[in-house]
């Protein structure tokens, strides 16, 4: 008994779904650091 190939449309939709999060990831990512540099250089000011 052969599996049939998964459609088309339902790899497409995975794909794009995990495209997404990796997006959303590295805007957390850039967040963080953003947050981080900014904390930075407000204790660099205070010091």
């Amino acid at each position: 008994m052969a599996l049939k190939p998964p459609k088309p449309s339902k790899i497409a939709r995975n794909h794009r779904k995990s495209a997404q999060r990796q997006q959303t990831h590295a805007e957390q990512q850039m967040l963080k650091d953003a947050q981080a540099r900014m904390a930075r250089s407000n204790q660099q000011r205070q010091a």
